[in-house]
């Protein structure tokens, strides 16, 4: 799994490399969207997508996916097929998101990989100590409204990675 984080950096749980990668993709926030030059840049890559085949309506922030070819180290991907989320669901279904929050108001209201997510009285927090906010990794379960907002049911993040000793006791 990864998850980007709000300056356009990963958290990865494995990596994998291909000497000779056919194809590559990336996933995440549309910024600095420009229908005219028909590019976006996801986190720190742009994305040149005059070229896809596209499914959805590109926007800023929303969540795409683009797969292409990238010509030279650091330089842009040049997408043949591109691809925009809606979100986790449709008004009325059961919504699960996992991921760090990326845009964070308050408790009650904050984003998880681009998903909106709002909070009430009702909402159960498992945050093992944890405070809630920006860059936190959480599962997030609820329900869709009809503007695809996520209305949370439980938000839980994973328990600390507890710090690893160095071998000499009471340190």
């Amino acid at each position: 799994m990864r998850f980007q984080r709000p300056d356009g950096s990963f958290v990865a749980s494995r990596v994998d490399l291909d000497p000779a990668p056919i194809e590559s993709q990336v996933r995440g926030v549309a910024q600095s969207f420009d229908s005219e030059q028909r590019t976006l840049r996801v986190g720190g890559l742009t994305v040149d997508y005059s070229a896809a085949t596209t499914q959805g309506v590109i926007a800023e922030d929303a969540i795409v996916l683009a797969r292409g070819f990238q010509a030279q180290r650091g330089g842009p991907l040049f997408a043949s097929h591109l691809e925009v989320f809606g979100g986790v669901g449709h008004g009325g279904e059961h919504g699960d998101v996992e991921g760090i929050i990326t845009a964070f108001a308050s408790a009650a209201d904050f984003e998880v990989n681009g998903q909106p997510v709002v909070a009430d009285a009702r909402t159960g927090y498992v945050l093992d100590g944890q405070q809630l906010g920006a860059d936190l990794q959480v599962r997030v379960t609820g329900s869709v409204d009809a503007s695809g907002v996520l209305i949370a049911h439980k938000i839980q993040a994973d328990k600390p990675e507890k710090a690893k000793g160095d071998g000499h006791p009471g340190r």
